[in-house]
């Protein structure tokens, strides 16, 4: 073999290789490394509720292909595995699960009634009232935005609010109509976990409400919903 074969030969293995490589990574997804670190968690597998199938679309929306879990096998040791941890329903994901995973450096979402075995007195309603969130305090997604201002997030259905008292441990930062009702909540660790409890449907969201689901889940992975595009302003 001569010399010149021989150049030949080492120039064009690499080639193929990575073309090899990019075609095994587009055919089984492994580009998105995000599809393996979301968790969604439902009652019933073979059957999700319209707000479970709602929240599915919402993280498709950002690109990612949430793992589903069933509540049944929801504990800590099988949910560690994930980074973004999700649920939108009572009785799918207990307290104890919930704080273990905070502790140790997981973001978990909660949404609807979701967050209610956190504890506190929970309540419900369907009226124009419950779909309203007013900003009670400028912090965490909601930094830059005047304490007071409305937005009406869901288009109809019933909304959830925590009122009277309160999950130990967590920041109420937005409410619906009445300021003693509480539907955005959130908590931070020093392990870098995150809480975040909003306690509407997300099957009704309004377009706003779409605006406020790309920022709580900036917040919690900490990256852009949308690459190269701003959320814009409610």
């Amino acid at each position: 073999m001569n010399i010149q074969y021989k150049i030949k030969i080492f120039f064009s293995i690499p080639r193929y290789f990575l073309l090899l490589c990019l075609s095994v990574s587009i055919l089984f997804g492994l580009n998105s490394s995000e599809n393996s670190q979301t968790a969604m968690v439902v009652l019933d597998m073979d059957n999700l509720t319209g707000r479970e199938t709602a929240t599915v679309s919402i993280f498709n929306d950002y690109g990612v292909e949430p793992d589903i879990v069933s509540a049944d096998d929801a504990d800590f040791e099988e949910l560690r595995q994930y980074d973004l941890i999700a649920a939108s329903e009572d009785e799918t994901l207990s307290s104890g699960t919930v704080n273990q995973l905070i502790e140790n450096g997981k973001r978990v979402f909660l949404l609807y009634n979701a967050g209610t075995p956190l504890g506190g007195t929970w309540g419900s309603g369907t009226l124009g009232g419950n779909h309203i969130l007013d900003i009670e305090r400028n912090e965490v997604f909601l930094d830059g935005y005047r304490s007071n201002l409305g937005f009406t997030v869901q288009n109809t259905g019933r909304a959830y609010y925590v009122g009277d008292t309160y999950p130990a441990g967590w920041t109420a930062i937005g409410h619906n109509n009445l300021t003693d009702r509480k539907t955005v909540l959130y908590r931070e660790d020093n392990s870098g976990g995150k809480g975040l409890i909003y306690t509407y449907n997300p099957s009704e969201t309004s377009e706003t409400g779409k605006n406020i689901y790309d920022m709580m889940y900036e917040w919690l992975e900490d990256s852009p919903a949308h690459p190269g595009t701003e959320v814009p302003d409610g």
